[in-house]
């Protein structure tokens, strides 16, 4: 197993080695020792499979870092790719910096396992590369959209594995339907200085466990469960019949 994968390295001068537009090799940190395609693809492989197995515990031992490292090992393998096919260049003129790619790699696969464009922003605030702006932003754009029609987002999937409370995503709802068409109008509220014959009144209309409490404006002031109005007025009609 590489240096890398067993952590001699640490997680940031794993990332400046990936992110570098240097050759691996001239890098030194016993990058390419099995060459560099072999390492590139135990280092991601490793970080993969170590991040699934401490995300499934209940341990915190932090996502996001380990998932910048496993995307920057992909986009690294890719880059290096192209610079082999390209050493002097693309046909068209640019050059190739396998950094670039880790960069772009790294951001994508933070958004698509997060589901969050903000993958983006911090990969510029940790790297300050602004000139793979425009790469980096369209990846993770399509990661995050691919990711959010086929699954929910890592920290969603853990919330459900566990039987945490967890809100989904509203729907997009196009009917024409508003409040008015499902609310109930025949209510009976009672206000604040009711008398228990206005109650006892409101209990015979309102089938509903909750009796709406307005005031003299008609202004919904809170409400009142059935159980304590039925209570209230039981207790009052016994006080009358002692008196």
């Amino acid at each position: 197993v590489s240096t890398q994968s067993t952590g001699a390295l640490s997680a940031k001068d794993t990332l400046t080695d990936l992110f570098s537009d240097d050759s691996l090799e001239d890098l030194g940190n016993e990058w390419g020792e099995r060459g560099i395609y072999l390492d590139l693809v135990i280092f991601t492989v490793t970080h993969y499979f170590l991040t699934i197995i401490c995300i499934s515990t209940s341990i915190p031992c932090g996502l996001f870092v380990p998932v910048l490292a496993t995307g920057a090992g992909i986009g690294r393998i890719v880059g290096e790719l192209m610079l082999s096919r390209y050493p002097d260049g693309v046909p068209s003129g640019g050059i190739v910096y396998p950094g670039g790619y880790a960069l772009a790699g790294a951001a994508a696969l933070a958004g698509g396992v997060t589901q969050t464009l903000s993958s983006a922003v911090i990969i510029f605030e940790l790297t300050g590369q602004l000139v793979y702006l425009l790469p980096v932003l369209l990846s993770v754009l399509f990661a995050t959209g691919i990711s959010r029609v086929l699954t929910p987002s890592v920290y969603d999937t853990i919330l459900l594995d566990r039987g945490l409370p967890f809100m989904p995503a509203l729907k997009e709802w196009t009917s024409d339907i508003t409040a008015k068409d499902i609310m109930s109008t025949d209510i009976h509220p009672i206000s604040a200085v009711s008398s228990v014959y206005d109650i006892s009144s409101a209990l015979i209309h309102n089938s509903s466990d909750i009796i709406p409490v307005v005031s003299s404006q008609k202004i919904l002031r809170g409400c009142v469960r059935r159980s304590d109005a039925v209570s209230y007025t039981h207790l009052r009609a016994h006080e009358t019949v002692l008196d």
